[in-house]
């Protein structure tokens, strides 16, 4: 009986997929992340990025399009030892070349965003009991988005600077 549990919890642990992961690497800003292929990233437990078109609806007109507008990008994480320098970084505005988001899948990277011209704009941090964890808000002027999953690479660009 011990024998055939050993062996099932094994199976079930062979066959179960490793977890999907979140990294965030800021040049400058070392992140707790140990693993080899995202050391010293930041370890996310989530990110919120919007973006919309607004366009005109009177009746009897057609539909006028405005420029796009992108919003700021948000990651929260844990408090850790870089959480006193994002929180610096922030209060001095201080400009990063890039910043990127990278969503891993069994230990290789599937879907990136990569931020350019980037500036800490907000940081707030909470905790209800629990370790505290902090949201990090990040304004930017170009942003690329890669999607490298099973059916190939795609990737899109947008530069709020140029408009296109």
């Amino acid at each position: 009986m011990l024998k055939t549990l050993l062996i099932s919890t094994a199976i079930f642990a062979i066959s179960t997929p490793a977890s999907a992961a979140i990294f965030v690497k800021i040049p400058g800003v070392p992140g707790d992340v140990q693993a080899q292929t995202s050391k010293g990233s930041h370890s996310a437990t989530g990110f919120s990025f919007a973006m919309s078109q607004p366009s005109g609806s009177a009746t009897g007109q057609s539909r006028r399009r405005g420029s796009v507008n992108l919003d700021d990008l948000t990651f929260t994480k844990a408090v850790t030892a870089a959480s006193p320098r994002l929180a610096e970084a922030a209060a001095k505005g201080q400009v990063f070349p890039t910043i990127t988001i990278e969503n891993t899948r069994q230990g290789k990277v599937v879907y990136s965003i990569k931020l350019e011209n980037v500036r800490i704009n907000g940081l707030q941090q909470e905790s209800n009991g629990e370790w505290p964890v902090e949201y990090v808000t990040l304004s930017y002027s170009k942003i690329t988005w890669t999607y490298a999953g099973a059916g190939g690479k795609t990737e899109a660009s947008w530069d709020a600077s140029t408009g296109r």
